[in-house]
């Protein structure tokens, strides 16, 4: 969740950058009248500053709002079924608003993403189009630049040598498929 500005009036993209949401997400709050807004013609919603701080406060978001000292919690979703790596982002998005989360569908895509979004932890699927999950989760564990990244590998293979590997690899915590979403945001909180 970036810093608020002093703008009269916020549109659906505003809030998803300000929340580090989809806009998808704000629209909702808006819809779900979460956050009171109006329409200008064409339809579209703008939300007044005074609204915004309502929400935020309403919501409990109000400790949230970062300053300048205050870091956001960037996520990173790898997995190239795309349904459950939605499924994942859409579950954290609804416990946590404030948290910044992107996806990735193969490993180097999530190279790229790693490198402009600096991510706190990174969800880790260990078998990826292109790079796979023991190669990507190595190589950044043996960078100096993203070796403090937290890892949860996750994988529909829970052999015995593909934990033991990963886990040698540098993978914080190792989940399998099926997981239990909370079981997850349980580690997600640990790790953070």
């Amino acid at each position: 969740m970036r810093n608020l500005t002093n703008k009269k009036f916020y549109t659906t993209g505003d809030i998803a950058e300000i929340f580090g949401v989809s806009r998808i997400s704000a629209y909702k709050w808006i819809k779900n009248g979460k956050i009171k807004a109006f329409k200008v013609p064409g339809g579209r919603y703008r939300v007044t500053t005074q609204g915004l701080k309502e929400f935020i406060k309403k919501s409990g978001l109000e400790e949230k709002i970062p300053y300048p000292d205050r870091n956001i919690i960037k996520i990173l979703i790898v997995d190239d079924e795309k349904l459950i790596a939605q499924s994942i982002k859409d579950f954290l998005e609804s416990k946590h608003p404030s948290w910044h989360i992107n996806l990735a569908h193969d490993g180097f895509e999530a190279g790229r993403l790693i490198t402009i979004v600096n991510p706190d932890i990174i969800i880790l699927d260990l078998f990826l189009p292109g790079v796979n999950g023991f190669y990507l989760c190595r190589n950044l564990k043996n960078n100096e630049a993203t070796k403090n990244i937290k890892i949860i590998a996750i994988t529909g293979y829970p052999t015995e040598e593909n934990i033991e590997k990963i886990k040698e690899y540098g993978a914080d915590a190792v989940l399998s498929k099926p997981f239990n979403m909370d079981e997850l945001e349980k580690i997600l909180n640990k790790l953070l």
